[in-house]
């Protein structure tokens, strides 16, 4: 059975570890660099321990937990799978959207399509769930 927390967001881990395992990982840092703006200087002080990434500030720390969300996510989105999973969830949301415009869940449904559509960590972490095998086809 799945365990879920409070925040699903945190379920892989606050920005803070999540910044302390792309700094930790064999990431090249200029592409890091790159990526955030933030100078391979910094990268590698905070790599070796020269400078505790702790106290950096938070826009850092969310640059590098985006880096690192983008790196756990980009090897699964391009495979079969992943498209069938957008193909069918779009479908999902625009059979869910045809409710009577008058029912209280259909401006719910139609924010939350796009929420989820506009969220590439929302997405991937819902496809975790995704088994296509359950599909009538």
């Amino acid at each position: 059975m799945v365990e879920h927390l409070k925040n699903w967001r945190e379920q892989q881990g606050t920005e803070l570890d999540k910044a302390k395992k792309l700094i930790q990982s064999n990431a090249n840092m200029a592409e890091v660099s790159r990526q955030t703006g933030i100078s391979t200087v910094s990268l590698s002080a905070y790599r070796k321990g020269d400078t505790d990434i702790t106290k950096a500030k938070w826009t850092t720390i969310n640059k590098l937990a985006q880096v690192w969300d983008i790196r756990q996510i980009t090897p699964n989105i391009s495979t079969s799978k992943f498209l069938n999973y957008v193909d069918d969830l779009d479908d999902w949301f625009d059979e869910a959207k045809q409710l009577d415009p008058r029912d209280p869940m259909h401006d719910v449904i139609s924010a939350l399509s796009s929420m989820v559509k506009s969220d590439p960590v929302m997405m991937f972490e819902l496809y975790k769930f995704y088994d296509e095998s359950k599909m009538d086809k």
